[in-house]
């Protein structure tokens, strides 16, 4: 087999680091008693040896700062830290391995998808370990900070004379790099990890993808929607390379800010295109992984915000986990046994093994789709997080994406099924069920021309079914964490983005209602419009003007979700939340109470933002911007 060397993008930045893992780890081998690193024989000890290590093998244990008992590591958690002399002993067993270990996955095929989700959780392992025994080893030098230049200084002379071949524990970790994940063009994953660990919790931003054309108008509004919700967060935008973004809109962009929070950068230079891919959505993932964010919302660039972004960061769950992740229509589409097939074969054992999560609708075989990536929040200097996001790359990147694509629908469920991959069930959920919020339309009228043309006259061939009322839209929205308010929708300002010359932008007499796990999903006479029937019986009434009416139908000030605690569906570490309120007798079911079945009016801020996407839309046009003079120094500027 021909050897395979670190990638020599990596740099000089990296090998200091290398050099620190191989004396750390060989060094503390050579003086623990029984131990052999890596299977190679005999160490050499210099002549100071200060620390004890054989009895911090027996007595110290790695605890982890972000999550304990969380992180699984592609294997079945133990109830117990690892201890020095277990985290040696998975570095000795990963290293016999080592052939194995580095050898291309060919072809890329869905049969072989299994084997290569194995390999990314052996190399979280060996990833972790090193780290692990570093985090032990640092603080018994007396060491400050655990990172790995602080280290090398502070014990640079705790070893001499280290074996040569010892070297090989740590450059494994890279070979497997160059393998795996060949796309960086800057340092080390190693590095990369370490960078936002240093930043955290002082790094937090808004990161999305958008190309040129409609993309970037999209862009503008979505940015307009963040900053009129009181939100300062710095933004990036990323694009593919001049043909995906030109120098107008990149300009346009820039000029949304002062010259430091909202900025453009080209994920081309900053990942290797031709081995990530980076088209469409396939970019989002990197975008994620590169940015300089430690907490990092990435967002679509249709994705129009009716509150504040920040309040994401005061999630319980987030906090908890430092993931957030928000549904898809579950009701939708029926379990298929392809999708079936494909996510278990992906599984780590241990999590084949045990029940899933009770909202994941894809592992419990009870739709084909869980996940709306249209926002998607991470904390990155969270391992477990680092390490899920890293496999989602993956799973997106340029070969392996045909397959993925084959199997899921784009890059949506690819997050959750990435931290499934490298080993983590411990993201977590929104606490509400998506919201269809759009145009109430009877059974006789046209889905088609309620939502693109605000026409709502009777069309003969719906007539039997006058009294069957559906909400009717191409947005897919969200609910804030008390279940009062709407967050954000995506799908775009329009009524019809996909006829983005001549739509109109959404209007305020729109009304909302959370996904009933009893109502239905429906087509609305193109694939782009969907439609969610209200249950029977409800008195709702929408005349042939569009004027909605009924008793059903609550305002904003009507005591709804805010009266009740919802049952809380549980997390994906499968806790529950039961309430003793009589109406909410449920908790050991799939479905929401009744009273979330009723729909509701927008409240006076949320029909102010949706109110102003039609000035927001207008500003975005390039033949108005172009008239602005910020913009055309910028672009001038860019040209340069």
């Amino acid at each position: 087999m021909n050897t395979i060397v670190p990638n020599p993008a990596s740099g000089r930045k990296t090998r200091p680091l290398l050099r620190l893992f191989s004396v750390i780890i060989a060094g503390s081998l050579a003086l623990y008693t029984g131990f052999r690193l890596l299977g190679l024989g005999q160490s050499f000890l210099g002549e100071e040896d200060p620390l004890d290590v054989a009895a911090i093998a027996a007595s110290d244990v790695f605890e982890a700062k972000d999550g304990g008992t969380g992180l699984f590591f592609g294997h079945e958690p133990s109830p117990e830290p690892r201890s020095l002399e277990n985290l040696l002993r998975d570095i000795d067993g990963l290293y016999e391995r080592r052939e194995e270990l580095v050898k291309p996955i060919v072809p890329v095929t869905a049969d072989t998808f299994a084997v290569m989700a194995e390999r990314v959780r052996d190399y979280v392992l060996l990833h972790s370990t090193l780290m692990d025994v570093n985090e032990i080893l640092s603080r018994h030098c007396g060491c400050s900070n655990g990172t790995s230049r602080r280290v090398s200084r502070c014990c640079s002379g705790t070893w001499e004379s280290i074996s040569r071949t010892a070297a090989n524990s740590s450059s494994l970790a890279l070979q497997m790099e160059s393998v795996l994940f060949p796309w960086s063009l800057g340092g080390s994953l190693l590095s990369l990890y370490t960078s936002f660990l240093e930043q955290a919790p002082r790094s937090r931003g808004i990161v999305l993808t958008a190309g040129k054309g409609m993309q970037t108008r999209m862009a503008v509004v979505s940015i307009r929607s963040i900053r009129a919700a009181g939100c300062v967060l710095p933004i990036e935008v990323y694009y593919s390379g001049d043909a995906d973004l030109d120098a107008e809109s990149r300009a346009r962009l820039v000029a949304l800010g002062n010259g430091y929070d909202v900025t453009v950068r080209d994920i081309t230079k900053i990942v290797d295109p031709v081995s990530a891919g980076l088209r469409g959505w396939a970019a989002k993932p990197f975008a994620a992984m590169f940015t300089s964010f430690a907490e990092v919302i990435l967002q679509d660039a249709d994705v129009v915000w009716v509150r504040s972004p920040d309040e994401m960061f005061r999630d319980e769950e987030y906090e908890r986990t430092g993931t957030l992740f928000h549904f898809d229509r579950r009701t939708f589409t029926k379990s298929q046994k392809k999708r079936q097939r494909f996510v278990r074969s992906l599984l780590a054992p241990h999590l084949k093994n045990i029940p899933p999560p009770r909202e994941n609708y894809i592992l419990r075989r009870k739709s084909n789709d869980v996940q709306d990536s249209g926002i998607v929040l991470i904390n990155k200097s969270r391992r477990e997080n680092f390490y899920g996001l890293l496999a989602t790359c993956k799973l997106n990147a340029a070969k392996e994406s045909v397959v993925t694509y084959d199997h899921v629908h784009g890059d949506k469920d690819t997050f959750w099924l990435g931290w499934e991959v490298a080993g983590f069930r411990t993201y977590c959920w929104e606490r509400w069920p998506v919201v269809a919020m759009g145009y109430l339309t009877r059974g006789d009228q046209s889905p088609l021309m309620v939502v693109y043309k605000n026409v709502h006259t009777p069309h003969g061939r719906y007539v039997p079914y006058k009294m069957k009322f559906r909400i009717c839209s191409l947005q897919l929205t969200h609910l804030d964490r008390t279940g009062k308010h709407i967050f954000w929708f995506n799908g775009s300002p329009l009524r019809d983005k996909y006829r983005s010359e001549d739509s109109a932008t959404l209007s305020s007499d729109v009304v909302w209602i959370p996904e009933h796990f009893s109502s239905l999903w429906e087509p609305g006479e193109r694939d782009t419009i969907l439609c969610l029937r209200l249950n029977d019986g409800l008195d709702v009434m929408v005349d042939d003007n569009g004027n909605v009416s009924g008793a059903d139908v609550l305002d904003a000030a009507a005591r709804f979700l805010g009266e009740y605690r919802t049952v809380h569906l549980g997390n994906s570490t499968g806790s529950t939340e039961q309430d003793t309120s009589p109406l909410l007798q449920t908790a050991d079911t799939d479905e929401l109470p009744s009273w979330l079945s009723y729909p509701r009016r927008l409240g006076k801020d949320e029909a102010r933002t949706i109110d102003s996407l039609q000035q927001w839309w207008t500003e975005s046009d390039y033949s108005e911007a172009k008239s602005e003079g910020n913009w055309r120094s910028i672009f001038a500027s860019l040209l340069h």
